[in-house]
């Protein structure tokens, strides 16, 4: 930030709270755009059909989520994930279960 307004001197100085706000984003930058692009793939994945016979308890899941997973048994990749205790990691780990069964199943 120091170094932006050393090269840009007509900026003036930049309030301590923006600065922060601003120092804070660039250092998470990478973190939100992966995110970002984790949240627009469930998007476009909403109605990827997951594999009926999916086998959650050989799954790494935690045990509360195995049981609902199994006593629900969502049809779509978009139903898990609007389960309430289904968390965001394992929607993103059950897009790449349905993607792989349906890459075998061709």
């Amino acid at each position: 930030l120091r170094s932006l307004q050393e090269a840009l001197p007509e900026l003036g100085e930049i309030e301590s709270d923006i600065g922060e706000v601003l120092e804070i984003e660039g250092a998470y930058q990478d973190f939100i755009s992966s995110h970002e692009k984790e949240i627009a793939a469930l998007r476009r994945e909403d109605q990827l059909r997951l594999p009926a016979d999916m086998d959650y308890e050989s799954t790494q899941l935690s045990t509360e989520e195995k049981e609902l997973l199994r006593l629900v048994r969502p049809e779509t990749l978009g139903q898990a994930s609007r389960m309430p205790g289904v968390r965001p990691g394992t929607v993103l780990f059950l897009m790449k279960v349905a993607k792989e069964h349906q890459r075998r199943q061709r």
